[in-house]
């Protein structure tokens, strides 16, 4: 059936930087400091039946920095995947997926968090070796980091009890 959810999370965080030289060093504004305030919004649309499935979720995130002197981010820090998948054969579950991570490059807490906005273009497969239980999957990513592309081949194994 189909699901839709939304979800808000309003975070402080006071921070200390670990390293005396980064929590003096006047040459790295933006990569040090002493509180974060995070606003982060989420919306997801999931809809399963039988052989079909549908996976999403959205995510924005607005900042306040604080410091040597307050900082507010930007509210046009956004996330988001969308994936598809079939079942094949009862063990067998091929899938697509994209997902992006856009940040705004004036954002203090991302400048010295994530380096790059990121593309990544998923195909893979999930063979079911214990339904339910144990799952061996095979990935190709196709990954555009800041205009810079590049490939990756993963495979995971998953289990639980």
């Amino acid at each position: 059936g189909l699901a839709i959810g939304v979800a808000s999370v309003l975070s402080h965080y006071s921070v200390t930087p670990s390293d005396p030289f980064l929590a003096s060093n006047p040459s790295m504004p933006n990569l040090v400091f002493s509180d974060l305030a995070q606003l982060l919004l989420e919306g997801e649309v999931i809809y399963t039946d039988e052989n079909f499935e549908l996976l999403s979720e959205f995510y924005l995130f607005d900042d306040t920095v604080g410091g040597r002197s307050t900082t507010s981010g930007s509210a046009n820090n956004s996330a988001f995947y969308a994936q598809l998948a079939y079942q094949v054969a009862p063990d067998l579950k091929p899938y697509i997926r994209v997902e992006n991570l856009y940040v705004d490059g004036t954002d203090p807490f991302f400048q010295a968090t994530v380096s790059s906005n990121q593309t990544v273009y998923l195909a893979g497969i999930r063979y079911e070796v214990v339904p339910g239980a144990s799952s061996l999957k095979l990935e190709v990513h196709l990954i555009n980091n800041s205009g810079v592309n590049f490939t990756e081949v993963a495979t995971a194994w998953g289990f639980g009890f």
